[in-house]
């Protein structure tokens, strides 16, 4: 009398396969999409900074239209202000932390 247990191949799966192929064509069809993608947004971005308003190179006082002195003095007080800050703080003594306490 034989036994045979795990011999029926009705238990076989014959069509759930995974295809890894598919797979691969799909990352690097995806992969492909979005690095079009960000070349596409990269491009508009780009010409979108490159047509701002720039000087023209013979006019005068265009140099002083497009940079204001205020704001150039503002910026160098605010370094200034931040410097002497910086000072104060290089200069002050650390506070003694006791661990104990």
């Amino acid at each position: 009398m034989e036994i045979k247990l795990f011999t029926n191949k009705n238990r076989r799966k014959h069509g759930n396969k995974i295809n890894p192929a598919f797979y691969w064509y799909a990352v690097l069809s995806g992969g492909i999409i979005l690095a079009l993608t960000a070349f596409v947004f990269s491009f508009y971005l780009f010409q979108s900074i490159n047509t701002e308003a720039t000087v023209p190179a013979g006019a005068p006082g265009a140099e002083a239209k497009a940079v204001r002195k205020e704001r150039i003095d503002k910026a160098l007080d605010y370094f200034a202000e931040r410097k002497n800050i910086s000072r104060d703080i290089i200069i002050s003594p650390s506070t003694l932390v006791d661990p104990s306490l």
